[in-house]
């Protein structure tokens, strides 16, 4: 089982929006025999579940996007995991949702591995969301609207 983050057009009634699109999943799911865990994390879908359910999701009015992600609810864990992606590179940056994260954890990759931090054109882009108290690490875009 995979984790996807869904970007949704989210309107005021956030909630509303939230609950009936996970209601159209897990029908969907159901409908297939697939198993599909669903949560929602600060205005942000994610679903657990194989990526057969893919190719409905994309159907789905208001969606703005699919990132398959892992989570971490461990700091350390996480940086780890940026260690290994970016080794053997010569250049990062981190995209973060937090200005105050990114220059965290591209202090780490500097003090541990010595790259260079190339904001314009790095040979790798580490993108990381943190959501309450966990953090989102993109691993891939699979689906991106307009």
């Amino acid at each position: 089982m995979e984790a996807y983050l869904l970007r949704v057009k989210l309107p005021r009634r956030t909630d509303t929006v939230i609950k009936r699109i996970k209601e159209i999943i897990l029908n969907e799911c159901m409908e297939r025999q697939l198993e599909c865990i669903i949560n929602s994390l600060d205005g942000r879908i994610i679903l657990f579940s194989t990526s057969e359910i893919l190719d409905f999701i994309k159907k789905i009015k208001g969606l703005r996007g699919i990132y398959r992600v892992r989570i971490f609810d461990d700091y350390q864990a996480l940086v780890e995991n940026i260690l290994e992606r970016v080794r053997g590179k010569e250049s990062f940056a981190i995209e973060s949702n937090s200005h105050t994260l990114a220059e965290r954890i591209g202090a780490d990759v500097v003090n541990s591995l010595h790259l260079k931090v190339n904001l314009s054109n790095p040979d790798i882009k580490i993108r990381v969301e943190k959501k309450g108290s966990y953090y989102l690490l993109y691993e891939e875009n699979i689906y991106v609207k307009g």
